[in-house]
C-alpha cells in the first residue's frame, strides 16, 4: 500500500503522457491513460466500488464537464448521463476497442463543426485539461488515502515510467 501522496509524481507522469496525446489528437490513447488515473485516485480515496462507481465519483468532482461534453444542439447532459456515457467509453475502449455509435472525440469543440444529430462531442484536450485539475485538487484533499496498487496480484506496485534506457 502506498499513500497517495507519495505516489503523485507517478500519477502526474500519467497526466502528461494523457496531455500529450490529447495533443496530438490521439484520442484513444488519451482516454486509456486516463481512465486509471480516474479509477487509482477514485479508489484511493472512496474505497473498493466498481468502476462504474468510481468514474461516477471522480466525474463528479470534475468542476468544468460542460466545457469538455457537449450533445448535439449544445444540450447539456445531466450528470447521470455524463457518467453512463463516460462508463460506456471506458468500457467500450478496453474491453473491445470502441465506442459508443453516438459519441465523437474531438481535439476540441468547436462551435463552427457540422454537428450530426444525436452524437455527443468529447473534446479530449479540455477532458484531460480537468482531469489533471480534479486530481491535483483530490491529491491535496486526500493526502494520506492508501493506493493498494496489487489488487487481485499482489506483485504489482506503483508504475515509475524509466525515462532513460541506458544501453
Amino acid at each position: 500500500m502506498t499513500i497517495i501522496k507519495q505516489a503523485e509524481k507517478s500519477i502526474k507522469r500519467f497526466i502528461i503522457e494523457a496531455k500529450k496525446c490529447s495533443k496530438e489528437e490521439l484520442g484513444f490513447s488519451s482516454l486509456l491513460t486516463a481512465f486509471p488515473i480516474m479509477l487509482c485516485v477514485a479508489e484511493a480515496i472512496i474505497g473498493t466500488k466498481t468502476d462504474k462507481e468510481l468514474i461516477s465519483w471522480f466525474i463528479d468532482k470534475c468542476k468544468a464537464k460542460n466545457k469538455w461534453i457537449k450533445k448535439e444542439g449544445n444540450d447539456v447532459l445531466t450528470n447521470d448521463e455524463v457518467f453512463e456515457l463516460i462508463t460506456g467509453v471506458r468500457n467500450g475502449l478496453v474491453h473491445e476497442l470502441s465506442l459508443p455509435t453516438n459519441v465523437v472525440l474531438v481535439g476540441r469543440i468547436n462551435r463552427n463543426i457540422k454537428r450530426i444529430n444525436e452524437l455527443i462531442y468529447i473534446d479530449i484536450v479540455s477532458f484531460i485539461d480537468d482531469l489533471q485539475k480534479t486530481t491535483i485538487e483530490l491529491i491535496q484533499k486526500y493526502p494520506n488515502s492508501m493506493i493498494d496498487p496489487s489488487g487481485e496480484n499482489k506483485n504489482r506496485e506503483i508504475a515509475i515510467e524509466i525515462l532513460r534506457i541506458m544501453v
